[in-house]
């Protein structure tokens, strides 16, 4: 979805309107902690843990007293977040694991972060991601311009250099393992005020999900062993500390004003944990249970001059909410077109008079809905022994028993018929407009030994990758980029342009073991071919622009190649193949030639043999192309296949000579 496109003169006035809208849009700031109750802050009840910071926050702001997650454990609860959408839409359900599965949030969904940086925005993410730790679901493949954190929870981990531990890590690379998580929350705050100051001249959105008050627990020497709540609130008064630090900074660079501040938890305390779990009084129960204890979360707004001050809301919001509001907010719009289920809250947000909740049911996962003051629970779990789960179905009157210690289903059977029927519909529509969840492609096995060869490249390559290793059987071990389809089954993968190049080049080159003796590489087909300007689809308009225009083509090339180089492999770039007139989507079919000669510029610049298949193909088209058509007949891509085998030959004998 991400397209440049050439930018003419007729043009320059929508890129005016849209630096105006950036400089009017207004920051957004979104602090996310993790297993946070709903009593522990002071604002909110709670009678031992002292939050100066996030009391003034309300004070100035509005405290939002039936906001609610969409999820009472972190990954689910982070998608929805993130996505706009409830988890069981984007098939994240559960909680991601290191080293299980190789899951994620699919990069296909559309973030939040995503939209705001269509509007100009710079985007940072500091602090826990947990939405898949390998490289295609990290926060920089996910909208995010940077990262600095820790990728999953801070009770997993994973063995590196014969230590245990979660590591922390800097946009795609770990720079600390195991992670030092007494000076966490005070790195966290320093990295986000960096991060501030470095784009006070422009709109941003930064994410700040703490890594605590998630279990193990740690708090630097200055909070640790001073709050009477003991360790637990030794972290929540270091992390109002660093909610001060955020105001005063803001403060101090003049954008008080311009900025939104949303303090937020993920889900609910976890109970079991005992001193070092939190508290949600007066709801029931905690994370895990879709009680009111484990979904209904503390929610803080400032904006001082919008937001009006010392106020509370008290309609029903909730996490799936802030991706559509701060599109608003920014004067962003989505480009994907599947369903979301978040809503804007502007009105509330702004204590617009007679503002009404946006949902007239909100779902608890696929069991449970709340209905105005009505909640029916159909089915659910307890994580506290003295008040076990059920009986079933169980109807709570929240606005009399918040608690819900009173199941008034028998009395109001046609609520009940109500909103069992709500939930009906929501299961259908759930399974009717179900999204998968992110898949990363399985290790391929590799053969038993010999030379190891990556292919690279377009559908043109995948045309000849069997040909390349039947030739090749005996001699080297030859792989191909490849990815993982909904069946769970390896599959070739077309690198296409240089846009995805970028995206996924650490992935190919960490699969199946990572160490490659010859990279035979193409990118250029997908680039060259005509998209529309707005929706980045393909298109047959000579006018519309490249999907790459060639200097953008030179810039990533040279990324791309500069990664290959690091691996030490030797290297041989494919030139993209000829094509007819008239192909669709459309491709000019001087443009072959003239991309051709940027990537030889790059190529000549740092030594690397070409392979010259345009050269090879053109004389030859009328026999070996499919008409009408950029592929090859089966015949064809055997005759392609034997120009690259001769080049990773050479490639190879020269190893063996060390040259």
């Amino acid at each position: 979805m991400k397209h440049l496109a050439l930018v003419t003169a007729s043009c320059w006035w929508m890129l005016a309107a849209v630096s105006s809208t950036a400089a009017q849009s207004p920051n957004l700031v979104l602090i996310f902690t993790d297993d946070q109750g709903y009593q522990d802050i002071g604002c909110f009840g709670s009678p031992k843990i002292k939050t100066p910071h996030l009391d003034r926050m309300a004070a100035e702001g509005r405290r939002f007293t039936n906001f609610y997650s969409a999820a009472p454990v972190c990954s689910a609860s982070r998608a929805a977040l993130l996505t706009g959408s409830y988890c069981d839409r984007v098939g994240v359900t559960g909680v991601f694991f290191p080293n299980r599965r190789r899951q994620g949030l699919n990069p296909k969904e559309e973030t939040v972060a995503e939209i705001l940086r269509t509007a100009g925005y710079a985007t940072a993410c500091v602090g826990k991601w947990h939405l898949g730790d390998e490289p295609e679901f990290l926060p920089t493949r996910q909208g995010f311009d940077s990262y600095y954190g820790i990728p999953y929870s801070n009770d997993m981990r994973i063995r590196r250099n014969g230590k245990s531990g979660p590591p922390l890590m800097r946009n795609e690379e770990i720079i600390e393992h195991p992670a030092v998580q007494s000076t966490l929350t005070r790195r966290y705050t320093a990295e986000a005020v960096k991060f501030i100051e470095s784009n006070r001249q422009r709109p941003f959105f930064l994410y700040l999900p703490h890594t605590m008050p998630h279990v193990p627990l740690f708090a630097t020497d200055e909070f640790r062993g001073k709050s009477a709540r003991g360790l637990y609130g030794d972290v929540i008064e270091e992390i109002d500390w660093s909610v001060g630090q955020i105001l005063e900074t803001l403060k101090k660079l003049g954008l008080d004003k311009r900025t939104l501040v949303v303090f937020t938890s993920d889900n609910g305390p976890w109970l079991t944990k005992k001193q070092n779990g939190g508290s949600a009084l007066p709801l029931r129960d905690g994370k895990f249970t879709t009680y009111e204890g484990g979904m209904r979360v503390p929610c803080i707004m400032r904006w001082p001059s919008t937001v009006p001050a010392g106020t509370a809301c008290e309609e029903v919001a909730a996490t799936i909410d802030v991706l559509p509001t701060f599109a608003a907010l920014a004067g962003a719009r989505r480009k994907a077109e599947h369903k979301i289920d978040g809503r804007s809250i502007v009105p509330l947000l702004k204590g617009v008079s007679g503002a009404k909740s946006p949902h007239n049911a909100y779902f608890y996962r696929m069991g449970a809905v709340r209905s105005g003051q009505w909640k029916l629970m159909l089915g659910g779990r307890s994580t506290v022994k003295a008040q076990p789960a059920g009986p079933f179905p169980a109807l709570y009157d929240l606005a009399s028993d918040i608690a819900e210690t009173t199941n008034v289903a028998a009395e109001h059977p046609e609520i009940v018929a109500r909103l069992t029927r709500l939930i009906e519909d929501h299961r259908a529509d759930i399974r009717q407009n179900k999204r998968p969840v992110g898949q990363a492609p399985a290790p391929e096995k590799p053969a038993a030994s010999g030379p190891r060869v990556l292919l690279l490249g377009d559908s043109i390559s995948m045309g000849y990758t069997r040909p390349v290793r039947d030739l090749l059987a005996g001699e080297a071990q030859v792989f191909r980029a490849s990815a993982v389809n909904k069946r769970n089954q390896r599959r070739p993968e077309n690198c296409a342009g240089t846009d995805k190049g970028i995206q996924q080049i650490d992935r190919w080159l960490r699969a199946d073991g990572g160490k490659w003796d010859v990279i035979h590489f193409n990118f250029g087909l997908h680039d060259l071919k005509r998209v529309h300007p707005e929706t980045g689809k393909n298109s047959n308009d000579p006018n519309h622009p490249h999907q790459t225009p060639p200097s953008e083509y030179r810039k990533q090339l040279t990324e791309i190649v500069r990664k290959l180089k690091k691996t030490g492999a030797k290297l041989i770039f494919a030139t993209t193949t000829p094509y007819p007139d008239g192909v669709k989507p459309r491709r000019d079919v001087a443009d072959a030639a003239r991309y051709n000669a940027v990537a030889r510029d790059i190529m000549k610049e740092r030594d690397i043999p070409i392979n010259d298949l345009h050269g090879f193909a053109l004389p030859r088209l009328a026999k070996i192309q499919k008409p009408k058509n950029v592929h090859f007949s089966r015949a064809g891509s055997k005759a392609l296949a034997k120009q690259v085998v001769r080049h990773i030959r050479a490639a190879l004998k020269n190893a063996r000579r060390g040259q």
